[in-house]
């Protein structure tokens, strides 16, 4: 049911908490354009796969990043965020979203109205949680391996090489955990075994680039043969 490999194709359970906000969203946009949203965090998983997996929020970002403003204004207008209400709509960044790169290629789009939500595949949904891993993502894991068999090492491996770049050293101005730790923590906890992350993540993905960028060398001497230059 729903491996990385296929497209995910849920039922969304717009009368779920989450799919009630979303409908509120909808209701306090401007109609006169179309809107592009991603929703992420735990609200897909409530919406796709289980409507009781609560969360104190619904997280979502912009398709377009010059929509964030426009869209925060409207739903500060109508009291959704932050500190206006216990369940509330968190608008944040597109970068926030630390997914596999390929990520858009399972998503599950749904049009509601003049507004496109997309829902991230929930193996995705998982990845970006490597970022923090508190017991509540712990807790995603756990639904999401219970219900769907996904994922298995062996393809949470693979996203992760897919979102190598969870792992760069942060600024010193960054917030957040350690990835490479919480990896750790995912394989002890939902595996119940261990991974050394630098050789099975790291490094392969990595190398895998050094193939790509080096083939890409090739191609610019043969080039340069061509053109006598």
């Amino acid at each position: 049911m729903f491996p990385p490999s296929e497209r995910w194709h849920p039922e969304v359970r717009w009368d779920s908490p989450a799919g009630k906000m979303l409908d509120r969203v909808v209701a306090v946009l401007p109609v006169e354009r179309a809107w592009k949203l991603i929703v992420f965090g735990s609200a897909p998983l409530q919406l796709g796969l289980d409507e009781t997996f609560v969360s104190a929020d619904v997280d979502i970002t912009m398709e377009y990043p010059d929509e964030d403003v426009t869209v925060e204004r409207c739903l500060n207008e109508a009291q959704m965020l932050k500190g206006q209400q216990d369940f509330y709509v968190e608008v944040v960044p597109r970068y926030v979203f630390n997914a596999p790169h390929d990520w858009q290629t399972r998503a599950y789009r749904e049009q509601r109205r003049h507004v496109e939500f997309t829902f991230p595949h929930p193996v995705d949904i998982l990845v970006a949680k490597v970022c923090r891993v508190a017991e509540k993502d712990l807790n995603a894991f756990r639904l999401v391996r219970r219900l769907t068999g996904h994922p298995t090492p062996e393809e949470l491996i693979r996203l992760l090489r897919n979102a190598v770049d969870i792992y760069r050293p942060r600024f010193d101005e960054e917030f957040g955990g350690d990835p490479v730790a919480n990896t750790k923590v995912v394989w002890r906890e939902i595996f119940g075994a261990e991974i050394d992350v630098r050789a099975e993540i790291i490094r392969p993905a990595l190398e895998e680039r050094r193939k790509y960028f080096n083939q890409g060398e090739g191609l610019k001497d043969k080039l340069r043969a061509i053109g006598g230059g």
